[in-house]
């Protein structure tokens, strides 16, 4: 595609959030609403002050005043008297805080929240490992948490969670099963009733480089097909690391791969995502690393069940110092692929829609300047209107964000906490009937909760 359509694109996105929209301070500032949660006491003037964690529940007692009252009136107006275009934004409703460090959320059918991640192991906080807990959505209060530790007692930790036909949470990431050996895939499969581990495998890939490499590998993303394979994508890299090389592969739901190539490589960089369009897999991720000086795209592809490449999207131009890599991907009731990532650039993010079959550039696309956020995160509601969410701000005044769009990205509401709330969102699932559920990260502090789940709803009319 020209890049002066590409330009075209990008004008055609909401340049007028605030003039367009409803923007939302969930908090209530200045006004004297005090928000107590585990670990931490914010007061009026937004200062947190310690106050000790919370033994074995991580959440705060059903009842507390946790919901905040939303600026918008119950008229269904903005804070200006003004009735909000498409709806006022979502007024919170319980919150908790988690003992882990959350990095994925998902949603069962029940409405129960459900988070993945890792936990400081006892006695050495310094490692992690895998930590998995389940929130009823109904007021937060904690189901059950699970935690495992590979035997060689380093940093295990899930990055994604799935959930099977059956309710079965499949969790991914990384642990080290075998003492002498390097970090491997890891795979468990959770009973969605209390949590216990029923399996876990590292879906055969812990000895198809050989007994001796010195190789760390691990899964960045997950989703499950309608028939029940499980596809993961992730990356692995020689030690030390200087750029990994990204990875998908499909399995059974049992953990069989169905590829001869249990981690079929996808080139260097990394998979941050998969998700399922139609019979296809769609995986996203960068094409390079952090850590090197050369700028690094994004990259966004799709295969068939077989593992053949189908497409791919256009990357981005190289520009000097600028790299870019995709976070997430969902797809919408009209087909249409939605991606988000994050840029080098502190203030930079983007979204953008594909139509994979006919274009490899994107048909819209907006950044952070137009959105109002950085987005990390992204969920499609059934009508096709879409919710991101990440952060805004930056440096010590970043802090969590989301907002809802239209399916042509023109802006409905958003929500900006403040920074001694949560410094960024990492998911955000659809609770229906208007509700959502967000997962943030919070400043970790000694003795604090680092993850913190809200709920919100619909203000009332």
């Amino acid at each position: 595609m020209p890049f002066a359509r590409r330009l075209l694109a990008r004008a055609l996105a909401p340049l007028a959030w605030f003039a367009a929209g409803c923007s939302f301070d969930a908090f209530g500032l200045g006004s004297t609403t005090e928000v107590e949660l585990p670990g931490t006491t914010v007061n009026s003037s937004g200062d947190a002050s310690d106050t000790g964690d919370v033994e074995g529940s991580g959440t705060t007692a059903a009842g507390t005043s946790t919901g905040l009252a939303s600026t918008a009136e119950s008229s269904g107006s903005s804070s200006e008297g003004e009735p909000c275009p498409d709806g006022c934004p979502p007024m919170a409703a319980w919150t908790v805080a988690g003992d882990g460090v959350g990095w994925a959320l998902v949603i069962d059918d029940a409405g129960d929240a459900i988070v993945g991640g890792e936990l400081p192991q006892t006695g050495d906080p310094t490692y992690r490992d895998v930590w998995v807990a389940k929130f009823a959505g109904a007021d937060g209060g904690l189901v059950w948490q699970m935690r495992h530790a590979g035997l060689g007692k380093r940093s295990d930790f899930a990055h994604a969670l799935a959930l099977a036909a059956d309710g079965t949470i499949v969790a991914v990431g990384g642990s080290r099963e075998d003492i002498d050996r390097r970090l491997d895939l890891w795979v468990g499969w959770i009973a969605p009733f209390d949590g216990t581990l029923m399996s876990g495998s590292n879906l055969s890939t812990g000895h198809w480089n050989g007994e001796e490499a010195k190789l760390d590998e691990w899964a960045e993303g997950v989703a499950i097909t309608e028939g029940g394979d499980i596809v993961v994508g992730g990356m692995r890299c020689q030690v030390p690391c200087q750029v990994p090389d990204g990875w998908i592969g499909r399995f059974t739901g049992a953990g069989l791969s169905t590829w001869p190539d249990p981690m079929l490589s996808v080139g260097q960089g990394g998979i941050r995502d998969v998700t399922i369009q139609a019979s296809e897999l769609v995986a996203v991720g960068t094409d390079g690393y952090a850590g090197t000086m050369a700028p690094w795209r994004s990259v966004v592809r799709r295969f068939d069940g077989d593992g053949a490449g189908t497409w791919s999207a256009l990357q981005e131009a190289s520009s000097e110092g600028v790299g870019f890599e995709a976070t997430a991907a969902a797809v919408g009731p009209d087909g249409r692929l939605w991606v988000v990532g994050r840029e080098s650039d502190p203030t930079g993010g983007f979204v953008r829609v594909y139509m994979p079959d006919s274009d490899d550039d994107p048909v819209l696309e907006a950044h952070a300047g137009q959105l109002g956020g950085k987005p990390a995160a992204i969920t499609i509601a059934d009508d096709g209107t879409v919710v991101l969410a990440g952060s805004a701000g930056d440096g010590i005044a970043r802090h969590l964000w989301f907002g809802r769009f239209a399916a042509d990205l023109s802006p409905l509401w958003a929500v900006d906490e403040p920074k001694e709330f949560a410094r960024e969102a990492r998911g955000v699932v659809s609770a229906g009937d208007g509700a959502w559920i967000v997962l943030g990260l919070r400043d970790i502090e000694p003795g604090g909760a680092p993850s913190v789940l809200r709920k919100y709803t619909l203000p009332p009319m």
